[in-house]
């Protein structure tokens, strides 16, 4: 078993009394120069009967309509986020359904997104879309790619697709 788990067992079976509060308390604040709140301050004032404690305030304070507001809240605001992520891997996209989209391609440079398990490598994808245009080249980084292109066509405009990470690094550079 984990230490990490062990000590939350110890600590969760043997509450500190309200003295060794206090200790706890008054080294926080002179030797680390921090205020004991909220979580710390709960500790403080419970008893050797925690866990029953914490369940009756929680309990005094519920409110169905709170919790109906938060889940609401929760479900409209993460929800989409969570479908976005599943959805939005690059593995699952057809990058050459989206590309061949695209009319009168003078270059296409590929770059592998670093650190990134599900990123397709930029020569498999150079491979994937060849056929759209003769001029694709594999790059190591997102800065050679911006470099060969603007230096053959100083007035191109640049499309980054399938990667926030790969667009925020374009802006860097």
């Amino acid at each position: 078993m984990a230490p990490g788990v062990l000590l939350s067992f110890y600590i969760v079976t043997n509450p500190l009394s309200a003295n060794e509060w206090n200790v706890m308390a008054l080294v926080l604040k002179n030797e680390f120069g921090e205020s004991c709140y909220m979580s710390c301050s709960f500790v403080g004032q419970q008893s050797a009967n925690s866990f029953s404690e914490l369940f009756r305030m929680l309990l005094e304070k519920f409110k169905f309509t709170y919790a109906l507001r938060y889940l609401i809240i929760i479900t409209v605001g993460f929800f989409p986020l969570y479908l976005l992520s599943i959805f939005s891997k690059v593995t699952n996209k057809n990058q050459v359904l989206f590309i061949s989209k695209f009319k009168n391609i003078n270059c296409i440079r590929t770059v592998t997104i670093p650190n990134e398990e599900n990123a397709i490598s930029a020569s498999k994808l150079k491979d994937d879309l060849k056929k759209y245009c003769d001029d694709t080249v594999a790059c190591l980084t997102v800065a050679e790619a911006v470099k060969q292109i603007s230096n053959k066509y100083p007035t191109a405009r640049i499309l980054i697709t399938g990667s926030f990470y790969l667009s925020s690094e374009v802006l860097d550079n």
